[in-house]
């Protein structure tokens, strides 16, 4: 990266002009490419302690320390929760084939005793229990090269998503009480996607580039994935384990208009580029 923004009172910290590991991604993807190139414009990270209302129309308003102390305590369990927001302002990630699959990183592990467990590590997991992560990335592309001999130019198509964002879906508002439902709601998640277009082009070995838009999904689409715990009957129940059933469901809205604009030219420089990697 080339530049950081801190501000510790408000929880921000900003990275500008970052460059990932090149070699570490092709290692992690283990196929047999190479990433060529990643990049991230802007990378802001937002971090806040939420506090609870104990009370209906209640407004918490206890100080940053009592919450940062708060969340590590046994003794107040979920009254606090670390709200993590991730922001990413341009993603280019260029992947080209390579012949061989580079070896896998190995990672040494070695057991702990729980036992042994301090105050620190007893600390992160309640953070890490209490954990509600959100991720918005605009201007995501990933762009797929077949390099060819010189002075032929090289083949590339490009997948652009404007918008693809993570967070918590919004739950409908119950007027009953949870003793009075059914099934409790315990996470409910979504993966919104708006606008992605595919384009082929080539590029030359002095950086000229021509492309042609080959395809357009206009609109927004919605992934969806709840989780719910039911409490089974107690004539039903043949021990303590079976009081509670979870189960889950996916539901997903698509809302995109597809376009497809294709000519010989660009469906032979797209079966070039799919053939290279397969």
């Amino acid at each position: 990266y080339q530049c950081v923004d801190v501000s510790i009172q408000n929880g921000i910290f900003v990275l500008r002009d970052v460059s990932l590991s090149t070699f570490k991604l092709t290692t992690l993807l283990q196929r047999p490419v190479r990433i060529r190139k990643a990049t991230i414009p802007k990378l802001e990270i937002r971090l806040n302690l939420q506090e609870h209302a104990t009370a209906e129309g209640e407004q918490p308003s206890s100080s940053l320390a009592w919450r940062a102390w708060t969340l590590g305590s046994s003794s107040t369990p979920g009254a606090i929760s670390l709200q993590v927001q991730i922001l990413v302002k341009g993603i280019c990630i260029e992947i080209e084939p390579s012949s061989t699959i580079p070896a896998a990183i190995s990672s040494s592990t070695h057991a702990k005793d729980s036992t042994s467990k301090g105050m620190f590590s007893s600390y992160m997991d309640a953070v890490l229990a209490s954990l509600r992560l959100s991720v918005e990335v605009d201007a995501l592309e990933i762009k797929l090269y077949n390099p060819n001999a010189e002075p032929i130019p090289d083949d590339w198509i490009s997948i652009r998503i404007q918008s693809l964002s993570y967070h918590d879906a919004r739950q409908p508002v119950s007027s009953s009480s949870v003793e009075e439902r059914e099934y409790e709601t315990v996470m409910q998640k979504a993966i919104d996607i708006q606008r992605v277009a595919v384009a082929v082009g080539t590029e030359t070995t002095e950086g000229q580039l021509t492309s042609t838009m080959v395809a357009l999904l206009d609109g927004q689409s919605r992934f969806r994935l709840r989780i719910m715990k039911y409490r089974a009957p107690e004539s039903n129940m043949a021990s303590s384990e079976e009081a509670n059933l979870v189960q889950h469901d996916t539901e997903i809205t698509l809302g995109h208009k597809l376009s497809l604009l294709l000519d010989e030219t660009t469906a032979l420089g797209l079966g070039r580029i799919v053939r290279s990697y397969f």
